[in-house]
């Protein structure tokens, strides 16, 4: 089982709204948003709303997997947090729990002021990627896939030049070793400055 997922919070800010009450309605529980708006401010508040929101899109990456099917329904992703008590502007880390239908997925969040990490699985790998000023959605995209490999291949003691990146019909990458065509299964995500690949 492998999902991750990433939010560059100063990217948010500029893309989101994310203090509406019908955005929210459409993306968390009643239980979620209960947790949401107890907390004693905005900032706070700003940073479970991300939180939640990678939680969810790191287990629905796994249950995509699984199911083979592309489907938006982020209210059918309920997330606990296991020291939900003690969140806080300063967290660094903390773990979780998400329940689709009858499966419950643990989940581990690194959060610092410039990103949420979310990830389930064991091999993690985060990168901070330096884009060029005024690069494209398509070579931003490309050098993500080119570190995903060259990682991968570091990992495993081999040459980049060994692996290529593809995703299937559902958009789900692998990692193809050329040499025997093994396909690993692969969890990327990136956004604004920042990426992270599981496998």
């Amino acid at each position: 089982m492998i999902g991750n997922d990433i939010v560059d919070l100063r990217q948010t800010r500029i893309d989101s709204d994310w203090d509406r009450p019908r955005f929210l309605k459409k993306l968390f529980t009643s239980k979620e948003l209960e947790l949401i708006n107890i907390q004693p401010s905005k900032a706070l508040q700003e940073k479970l709303v991300w939180l939640l929101w990678t939680m969810k899109e790191a287990t629905y990456k796994v249950v995509m997997h699984t199911e083979k099917r592309r489907f938006f329904a982020p209210k059918s992703f309920q997330c606990t947090l296991y020291a939900a008590n003690d969140f806080k502007l300063e967290t660094k880390k903390t773990t979780g729990q998400v329940t689709f239908k009858d499966q419950n997925f643990n989940i581990t969040s690194e959060l610092n002021q410039n990103y949420i990490y979310s990830y389930i699985g064991k091999n993690n790998v985060f990168n901070l990627i330096n884009f060029v000023k005024g690069a494209s959605a398509v070579q931003k995209s490309n050098i993500t896939k080119m570190n995903i490999i060259k990682e991968f291949a570091n990992q495993n003691n081999l040459t980049s030049s060994s692996y290529i990146l593809r995703k299937n019909e559902l958009g789900i990458p692998n990692i193809i070793n050329l040499k025997n065509l093994k396909e690993t299964p692969c969890s990327i995500t990136h956004h604004g400055r920042f990426s992270g690949i599981s496998f």
